[in-house]
């Protein structure tokens, strides 16, 4: 199993990202000398050969997608591309096999202890908070996959670590065979409804980081009721944060059962959904084993995520905040939640999903808000929403709502109308695809526009 059992089939990469890159790398190492084929979209062709710079490759083109895809016996697919396009289907009918990169990681690391953690939103925040206390309680542990790290970089590392922190976006989940020891789940929202073409198909890719679980442990959001409704769908031993029996939150505490482990104020990081990150992170921690209170020991020194509610300035007597890695209606409410009792301007909108933002526009009429500024792709449908609600609620007066074409123009007017002691967040609660390569990168313009006041 794993990599090698490639070696004399027919393989194309499919995809240039750091995906697509990570698996070029692993698989010219291992197999030197093979001819391989990259495909990757018309006008990336030039630029992807000349940084490959492989002389066992081919790169060709996707303008006849369907004929090239059945040349190969194995496809190493990127994540971002849906397995449920007919061109896939197509090519899987005539035989062809689509694997991951994540996939063949886990089919190399079949006896290590790895810790897995997927959800909606969360994830990122989790696994890194869960790295952070491994540490704390003296385990090496190396941090992947979706979090910007691919899998297929990490086949080797010297030392080898004593456990692994993964986490798995649903379009990695898709595949999975893998059995973690541990696998989180977060909670579950409608989200890349584009790629998994329906939320039934989402919420079943996600829930494949459960199958087969054997003797693993199964680690669960009770206060997620879509989680909840999934529960006889999930084997191995469950264990559940944010309930009272287990890890969860409480008189400003941090409490396992009826044991206090630690104060909530110790924990640096801001917001509710926060402390059921640290919650979640706890939990894996308590079904591998390790000493909580040790672990609760580190908390002061806990770091979050770059562009996860992330301070970029206080300047104009506003605090301006950085939440570009919010790419879901529900993700940019609970940034909102974070700064209750401020007023707060937030600006939302990216590559319009269809997702729904009902619960958002009926937050911000209920006073969540102070101003909501909308960015295009999908700013003019949530502002439009945002108006109909308030037609239809009869609510919502005192809300500014304004459609900018650009995060220049919508930082600049949010200085000039929000409160002094305000905030000014963006947390777009959308994918930054069509404006900017990444978060990262609308992140870095947000900081400049701020920068330029």
């Amino acid at each position: 199993m794993g990599i090698q059992r490639l070696e004399d089939k027919s393989l194309a990469v499919w995809g240039f990202g750091r995906e697509g890159k990570a698996a070029l790398a692993a698989l010219s190492e291992r197999f030197p000398g093979k001819r391989l084929t990259l495909i990757v979209p018309s006008d990336d062709r030039d630029r992807a050969a000349s940084e490959a710079g492989m002389a066992t490759l081919e790169v060709v083109d996707d303008r006849t997608l369907e004929e090239t895809l059945r040349r190969f016996e194995v496809v190493v697919k990127s994540p971002g591309i849906s397995p449920y396009r007919e061109d896939v289907r197509a090519a899987q009918a005539q035989g062809v096999e689509f694997v991951s990169g994540t996939q063949l990681w886990f089919e190399e690391h079949t006896g290590d202890r790895v810790l897995c953690i997927t959800g909606t939103k969360g994830k990122s925040t989790t696994a890194t908070l869960l790295g952070q206390l491994l540490r704390a309680t003296g385990a090496t542990v190396e941090l992947g996959g979706n979090i910007g790290r691919p899998l297929l970089t990490l086949l080797n590392p010297e030392p080898r670590p004593d456990m692994w922190v993964i986490e798995l976006s649903s379009f990695q989940t898709f595949d999975l065979e893998g059995t973690p020891e541990v696998a989180a789940l977060l909670n579950l929202f409608p989200e890349h409804l584009d790629w998994h073409r329906s939320v039934e198909n989402y919420y079943r890719d996600k829930l494949r980081i459960f199958a087969g679980r054997g003797p693993g442990s199964a680690v669960l959001n009770y206060l997620d009721p879509v989680s909840m409704e999934h529960l006889s769908e999930i084997n191995g031993e469950k264990l559940f944060f944010n309930h009272p029996s287990g890890v969860h939150a409480r008189e400003g505490g941090i409490w396992d059962g009826e044991s206090r482990l630690c104060s909530a104020s110790e924990f640096a990081l801001p917001g509710e959904h926060n402390l059921s990150n640290l919650c979640a992170a706890l939990t894996v921690l308590k079904a591998v084993g390790s000493d909580l209170q040790a672990a609760t020991a580190a908390l002061p020194s806990l770091t979050g995520l770059r562009h996860r509610l992330d301070k970029v300035a206080s300047k104009l007597g506003l605090v301006f905040v950085d939440d570009s890695i919010s790419t879901t209606p529900q993700s940019a409410m609970a940034a909102l939640r974070s700064y209750r009792g401020r007023p707060a301007t937030i600006l939302v909108g990216g590559l319009d999903r269809g997702l729904d933002w009902m619960d958002f526009a009926d937050a911000v009429l209920a006073g969540e808000a102070f101003a909501v500024l909308t960015l295009p792709d999908s700013g003019p449908q949530i502002a439009e929403l945002i108006r109909a609600r308030q037609s239809a609620l009869g609510r919502g007066a005192s809300l500014r709502l304004h459609e900018l074409e650009s995060l220049e123009e919508a930082v600049k007017l949010a200085a000039e109308i929000t409160p002094p002691g305000g905030v000014v967040l963006m947390s777009p609660g959308a994918p930054s695809f069509g404006r900017f390569r990444n978060y990262e990168e609308r992140g870095a313009a947000f900081g400049r526009a701020v920068a330029g006041l």
